[in-house]
């Protein structure tokens, strides 16, 4: 009787043991699916978007999700490319990081775009960016939280405005960024933190270098930034300046450096930019307007003025202000920093390394409410 009763214990048991492996292995089976519309409904619940992901995988042994075929689309509005895509976002999660209350991780976006279209009518324009952001509500989670590695891999920006004559189709391309460090930890002895370095093929023909410490939680945008773009053949840019200046460029380079920081709401920084070999095409066709013929032979005749011995025009621009206003541009020392480039000393094609975030002084009022 005893015998009996414990064979259909194990039995019992046994079945229940197996039972609960099938719902496991057919919760598994399935997860990728829930995942899937869950994201889905939760994407498309952000207001005038329109989002979809073609398929998630999940290998839980690595704690790691990839996500496949993003597209995001701004809702009403006629233009066919995406807002953004992205073929691959793979996340990775370590479970050692879990076990002990806190979060961390890795992030790597594999051929993300970002398409950013200028349409005649406002309610169709692509998001800009809102003036609240100029502040940021310091993210404070219970779970400390942290991204390791974000990495995005050759990405691409495009500024498209079907609207001009002539078209505009401007891009960065071989976008390839990593930002370290994005946590919402403070970290002792360390003002900023997080730190970026990307580097991507600029207008067809440059390069852009961008290199950047920054605290990703911090109360106002608190960085210190450097770029350089250089070697941009204008002849790429011929359709831009033709559109927004009236301008044909027949050949010329361009390359600018900036630096800027930022604390305690307010900023500080420079940029350079620097055109070499530039002539411009004067407007000599009959039907072209009488003042674009005029306008292309001043800006060619103040080009060869402001040009120095090695036939470039050059000028330091010096900013400061409050996040979220006007910028102060010392007009003075810039007009003073062009004339110089032309007739005393030209500028020198680097990064100064003339800015320090310490130097940045706080908004009035910011810095006792960012202590707060």
């Amino acid at each position: 009787m005893n015998i009996n009763a414990n064979t259909k214990t194990r039995k019992t048991i046994l079945i229940s043991i197996f039972s609960l492996l099938l719902l496991l292995i057919a919760f598994r089976i399935y997860l990728p699916t829930l995942l899937l519309h869950f994201v889905n409904n939760k994407l498309n619940e952000i207001p005038g978007y329109e989002s979809r992901i073609d398929r998630i995988s999940v290998k839980l042994w690595r704690g790691a999700f990839q996500i496949n075929g993003l597209k995001t689309l701004k809702s009403n509005r006629n233009t066919p490319v995406p807002y953004f895509s992205a073929d691959i976002i793979d996340i990775s999660i370590e479970w050692k990081a879990l076990l002990h209350g806190s979060i961390a991780g890795a992030v790597s976006i594999h051929n993300p775009s970002l398409n950013i279209v200028n349409e005649p009518a406002e309610q169709q324009k692509q998001p800009k960016i809102d003036k609240s952001m100029t502040t940021t509500t310091p993210i404070k989670k219970p779970t400390p939280f942290k991204i390791d590695r974000l990495e995005i891999k050759n990405g691409s920006i495009h500024f498209i405005d079907p609207n001009k004559k002539p078209g505009v189709d401007i891009r960065l391309s071989e976008i390839n960024a990593v930002v370290a460090n994005l946590t919402n930890e403070s970290v002792r002895g360390e003002l900023l933190p997080a730190e970026i370095t990307a580097r991507a093929k600029c207008f067809e023909s440059g390069n852009l270098l961008f290199h950047g410490r920054f605290a990703p939680f911090a109360v106002y945008p608190t960085f210190k930034i450097e770029q350089t773009i250089n070697s941009v053949e204008l002849k790429y840019l011929s359709d831009f300046f033709d559109a927004y200046a009236k301008l044909r460029l027949k050949s010329g380079v361009f390359e600018l450096y900036t630096e800027i920081a930022a604390k305690d709401g307010s900023y500080k920084g420079y940029t350079k930019p620097f055109l070499k070999d530039l002539a411009v095409e004067k407007s000599a066709v009959s039907t072209k307007p009488v003042l674009k013929k005029m306008w292309s032979y001043i800006a060619s005749a103040a080009i060869d003025i402001l040009s120095n011995k090695k036939e470039q025009v050059a000028a330091r621009v010096d900013f400061s202000g409050s996040i979220g206003k006007t910028a102060d541009i010392d007009l003075i020392g810039t007009i003073g920093s062009l004339l110089s480039n032309a007739f005393i000393q030209g500028l020198i094609p680097a990064i100064d390394n003339s800015i320090n975030i310490y130097d940045v002084k706080p908004s009035p009022g910011k810095q006792q409410k960012g202590k707060k």
